[in-house]
């Protein structure tokens, strides 16, 4: 389950904010 919240948020971040945005999703998703 934190493996696939890390990926989804690494999307999402992405998507959302670039490369820094994808960090951020991803510790967002691993938390």
């Amino acid at each position: 389950m934190t493996l696939w919240g890390k990926i989804i948020g690494g999307v999402t971040g992405f998507m959302t904010g670039g490369p820094f945005g994808a960090v951020v999703g991803a510790a967002l998703g691993h938390a």
